[in-house]
C-alpha cells in the first residue's frame, strides 16, 4: 500500500518493456510488453537474472536466493495438498507447510496481472490464491509455485507451471 500523503509515489502501469536499469530507476512502475517478448517486462528477455547461485539481480537479501521448484516438491501429491504436510487455511487465506518440527506460512496474497497491473487472486470466488516465483526458466517463461483453495484442472497446488515473466508474483527466499 502506498502512503496517500505522497501522491508522487503512486503505482504506475506501463505497457512497454524496459531494461534492468530502467526498472531500478522506476520501482513504482509495473512493466509489461506484449509485443515480441512473450509478455516479458524486459526489452531483451534474460533467463539468467536469478539462478541456482546468487546473482546481482536476485531480489533476496545476502545469504538467501530465489528457490528452485524442487524446494516445494514435498508439498504436493498429484497437484493436491498432503495431509499433515501442506494444508489450506480458509480462515487466514493461505497454506501452512509442515516439515519435521518446523512450519512455514504461505499467504494467498494474490498477484499482479500482466495485462493490467491489477492485483487479482485475493479472497474472491476462488477463496484466494498464492503464486511464488522460482529460479527456474523455460524459454521466455519462468516456473512458479501456485496454490488455491478450490480444485481446478491444474489442481489446488502445483509447482510445475510456467508463466509469462510479466506477472507480478511473490518471491519466497530460501537460504543459500
Amino acid at each position: 500500500m502506498v502512503n496517500p500523503a505522497y501522491p508522487a509515489l503512486d503505482w504506475a502501469f506501463s505497457k512497454s518493456a524496459t531494461t534492468t536499469d530502467g526498472a531500478a530507476a522506476n520501482p513504482m512502475t509495473f512493466y509489461n510488453d506484449k509485443v515480441g517478448t512473450g509478455y516479458n517486462w524486459l526489452a531483451s528477455p534474460n533467463a539468467t537474472l536469478w539462478g541456482e547461485a546468487k546473482t546481482l539481480n536476485d531480489p533476496c537479501p545476502p545469504g538467501y536466493r530465489v528457490p528452485e521448484t524442487g524446494a516445494w516438491e514435498d508439498l504436493i501429491s498429484g497437484r493436491q495438498y498432503i495431509d499433515g504436510v501442506s494444508v489450506w487455511d480458509g480462515t487466514n487465506y493461505g497454506m501452512t507447510y509442515t516439515h519435521g518440527e518446523q512450519t512455514a506460512w504461505y499467504p494467498a496474497q494474490g498477484y499482479r496481472n500482466y495485462s493490467s497491473g491489477a492485483i487479482v487472486g485475493l479472497r474472491s470466488s476462488t477463496g484466494g490464491s498464492g503464486a511464488y516465483w522460482s529460479a527456474e526458466t523455460s524459454s521466455v517463461k519462468s516456473y512458479y509455485l501456485f496454490f488455491r483453495s478450490k480444485l481446478s484442472s491444474s489442481g489446488s497446488i502445483n509447482n510445475e507451471l510456467d508463466m509469462n515473466r510479466s506477472y507480478g508474483y511473490t518471491v519466497r527466499c530460501c537460504k543459500e
